[in-house]
């Protein structure tokens, strides 16, 4: 399957959808880990070609050739996503808040890169978020300690101001929310990620909720590859 700006996978339980990303997530991994027995060069276009090791795929001896390397950094700047509200909720410790981690498990670090070096990507972020939350008026990174978390601004009936409310106290589709934009528009800052696969993205969101899901992804793409 030929992957668009935005792609969106649709099946029964079991169609392979998932196994699709996995596929994908396994050649990044294998680009930036290893893997036993990868094989043996057959043949080459190169004349001049580097010693491939038998545990390592052979684009990552390669990837100092100018010819390959925009494949291998294609290949290696993906990022897949399958979101934990769990952990989201949890105090994390300061970690690089370049990219998003798999689970969401950097997520307070990520929101405050954001706030710091993109902060029209952080307002457009936050109405989209206004938009499937409509109570929810904000969100930001708060240090607690030495841990840090995200603490959210929420209209309360009867209150003239926004409470304040950790992400401790946050339900999953306002996390998961959360989760997905900040995935989708970390990419339009540095070290933006080539391809973002999100594992249903739809979960626990409130069905009225998915026209605005699909603005995001199709704004997103615009600058990052989606699916």
């Amino acid at each position: 399957m030929r992957l668009q700006p935005l792609t969106y996978l649709v099946g029964a339980n079991g169609a392979g959808k998932s196994n699709y990303l996995d596929a994908l997530h396994l050649v990044r991994d294998a680009l930036t880990g290893s893997l036993d027995e990868c094989g043996a060069l057959k043949g080459s276009s190169e004349a001049a070609f580097p010693a491939v090791a038998s545990d390592r795929l052979a684009l990552v001896a390669v990837s100092g050739l100018a010819v390959f390397r925009p494949v291998f950094d294609a290949l290696t700047a993906m990022g897949f996503y399958n979101l934990n509200p769990k952990l989201m909720r949890e105090l994390q410790k300061p970690q690089d808040g370049r990219l998003l981690k798999p689970v969401g498990e950097n997520i307070a670090s990520v929101i405050g890169h954001l706030e710091r070096v993109a902060p029209e990507t952080m307002t457009t972020l936050q109405e989209y978020l206004q938009t499937v939350v409509p109570t929810v008026q904000g969100v930001e990174r708060k240090q607690i300690g030495p841990m840090e978390t995200l603490e959210f601004r929420q209209d309360v009936a009867g209150a003239k101001h926004p409470w304040r409310f950790l992400a401790q106290n946050m339900s999953d589709g306002t996390l998961r929310a959360l989760g997905v934009l900040t995935a989708l528009f970390q990419g339009n800052v540095d070290h933006a990620p080539t391809l973002i696969g999100i594992e249903e993205p739809e979960t626990a969101l409130h069905p009225a909720a998915s026209a605005v899901l699909r603005a995001a992804l199709a704004r997103a793409a615009q600058h990052t590859q989606s699916s």
